[in-house]
C-alpha cells in the first residue's frame, strides 16, 4: 500500500525525493558509467541485473508518474 497507518504517502515521498528528474539523471549517468567500467563477466552480469531489476522499474515508474 502507498499509504500507511503512520500517515506517510510513500508513493509521493518516493517521487518527490528519490525519483526527481535530477536524481534520475544522476542514476542514469551512474549506470552508464558502471556499464563502461564493468570488466569481468561477473561485473557485467551484476550491472545488467541492476539495470533490468532496478533501473528499468524506476524509469517506468517515473514515466508513469509524469502522465
Amino acid at each position: 500500500p502507498y499509504y500507511r497507518s503512520n500517515g506517510i504517502d510513500w508513493k509521493k515521498a518516493a517521487w518527490e525525493r528519490l525519483g526527481t528528474a535530477e536524481w534520475m539523471e544522476e542514476f542514469r549517468r551512474l549506470i552508464v558509467q558502471a556499464e563502461e567500467l564493468a570488466a569481468t563477466e561477473t561485473e557485467k552480469q551484476r550491472v545488467a541485473l541492476w539495470r533490468s531489476a532496478i533501473w528499468e522499474w524506476m524509469r517506468q515508474g517515473r514515466d508513469h508518474q509524469q502522465k
